[in-house]
């Protein structure tokens, strides 16, 4: 229950629209819904850069331990082109990594809204496809991130 309430309070505390600019980081928290109960989920830390206005390269990363047979890891480089302030286009790939397991890698396109709370702060829901070896998942998200402006 009380990750619900930080994950609705989260969303509560954004919800406006602004542009993308060239030479600006992005710092967020990211969590994909696919395959999970509403009980379960996992949170994937994202580090991005804007290299030009509206495109935006990054990568994210999630580690998960437990007993021996669970240790995992993976590693998501992605692309974003906004299409206007707020909507964006996105690929990828996610590498999976888990220890004592063949490595496995899904490549990931999809749509997304960055809704921007200020010109710093953006909850972004996206609806995409994860493509597999054998599977194809309708992955439902939604991140937060934090714009930082480096001069």
């Amino acid at each position: 229950m009380k990750k619900l309430i930080t994950i609705l309070m989260l969303v509560a505390i954004s919800t406006a629209m602004s542009f993308a600019q060239s030479g600006t980081f992005a710092l967020g928290v990211g969590s994909d819904m696919a395959g999970s109960s509403w009980q379960d989920y996992s949170l994937e830390p994202t580090v991005g850069y804007f290299i030009a206005d509206n495109m935006l390269v990054g990568t994210g990363f999630t580690m998960e331990s437990g007993d021996a047979s669970s240790n995992k890891m993976e590693m998501s480089p992605f692309f974003r082109y906004y299409l206007n302030g707020s909507l964006y286009a996105m690929g990828g790939i996610t590498m999976i990594t888990v220890k004592d397991y063949d490595s496995t890698t899904d490549i990931d396109v999809g749509v997304g809204l960055s809704l921007m709370w200020n010109d710093k702060v953006a909850i972004e829901p996206s609806l995409g496809l994860a493509i597999g070896d054998e599977k194809i998942e309708i992955a439902l998200g939604i991140g937060i991130n934090v714009r930082l402006e480096m001069d």
